[in-house]
């Protein structure tokens, strides 16, 4: 990463200053310099992305503010206060800087309370009390005495035998599964459960991807994603059926960050869950040969339980259930939609009476996959 001059802004003293800053990796004739003279501002209250291809210094950048790194030359300034430069280092905890790791940034020795009480929850000098650790461990479900390296581990597959599950391992593929199915199927409590057997670590919603396209693309132009899926065809009033039309507008446009997205994890070798609605049945060709690819509907045939989805979805969201019934005939057409699309491209529908028995379905289907790689290598 290159110079960046800082712009004159009158509005407010730089929140974070970043000021010729200098970091090199290696020695001579392996030096890789990351950072080269870097210096700007980030105002309170302004939202930041830092942009650029792998390798040019966007991590250690993040790493070198949070405290995680440390440059070779140059100064970072919190509200005016230094808190690296030549002279001083201000620790991490001490920083006030979240910093969201790529991958697990557990301390394999210390216990699940530790991790969370001593910097999580800053309980470093009360770790005793246990009663505010319990109560964010109970949301997650491992015992505050367990190691963060046993709560955290792979979970075998109740339902499948295990030397299945370690055959799978040995074919070093990386593994994508995609989960599609109408508003309120429970499409990402099953990629939760699912990624959590596999000890998959990247799980992506296409809502998300929605949301980002949302922030480039003004509703003038590209009107089909500034609704949510089942309304859709509001945007599209003159269409022979608005509601059929509205929708497939929108994977047309959200797919295009899925596929990139994918290519992404393929490239790395990453394993991925996928899930979403946008996840339409023969609008998406993933590239089979160089991963472990399982592609799979959900659905809920009984609309009583399909619409007490929306109760539970409710709760702790902005959204009141209202919005959700009041389209409920919407979202169910749509759901016979995406069964006649998968059906007609040969992808798995599963019936999700339990997120369990259809986590346990959609193992089953990657297993299985994985048996048809191997026969193939």
């Amino acid at each position: 990463m290159n110079s960046i001059d800082p712009q004159e802004d009158a509005r407010s003293p730089a929140h974070i200053r970043y000021e010729r800053l200098h970091k090199v990796f290696g020695a001579e004739p392996h030096k890789i310099v990351a950072l080269e003279d870097v210096t700007f501002d980030i105002r309170r209250g302004d939202f930041v992305a830092i942009l650029g291809p792998s390798g040019c210094g966007k991590t250690t950048t993040l790493r070198i503010i949070a405290g995680v790194d440390r440059q070779d030359a140059g100064e970072v300034r919190i509200d005016g206060r230094a808190v690296s430069d030549a002279a001083a280092e201000t620790p991490p905890e001490a920083r006030s800087v979240g910093l969201m790791f790529q991958d697990f940034a557990l301390f394999p020795q210390l216990t699940v309370a530790a991790n969370v009480g001593n910097f999580a929850l800053e309980l470093r000098d009360s770790i005793a009390d246990e009663a505010p650790v319990g109560l964010y461990l109970g949301l997650t479900g491992p015992s505050s005495a367990d190691s963060a390296a046993k709560a955290f581990e792979v979970a075998p597959l109740p339902s499948e035998p295990r030397q299945q599950v370690l055959e799978l391992r040995e074919l070093d593929l990386p593994i994508l599964i995609l989960i599609g199915g109408a508003t309120g199927t429970g499409k990402s409590t099953v990629a939760t459960e699912i990624a959590y057997r596999f000890g998959i670590t990247r799980v992506t919603s296409t809502d998300f991807i929605r949301e980002t396209m949302r922030a480039f693309f003004s509703d003038g132009f590209m009107p089909s994603i500034h609704h949510s899926s089942f309304a859709a065809g509001d945007a599209f009033p003159d269409a022979d059926d608005p509601l059929e039309f509205g929708f497939l507008q929108q994977p047309r446009n959200v797919l295009v960050g899925v596929r990139a997205a994918m290519e992404r994890a393929l490239h790395e070798g990453w394993s991925m869950v996928l899930e979403g609605v946008h996840l339409v049945p023969g609008m998406l060709a993933p590239d089979v040969a160089r991963a472990v690819v399982v592609s799979c509907v959900l659905t809920i045939e009984d609309e009583t339980e399909h619409a007490r989805n929306f109760f539970a979805r409710g709760q702790g969201s902005e959204r009141p259930v209202s919005a959700y019934l009041e389209r409920f005939g919407e979202i169910r057409r749509l759901q016979e939609l995406l069964l006649a699309r998968a059906e007609r491209e040969g992808v798995a529908v599963i019936e999700n009476e339990s997120a369990d028995a259809a986590a346990s379905a959609v193992a089953d289907l990657v297993l299985d996959a994985a048996d048809r790689m191997r026969e193939r290598l």
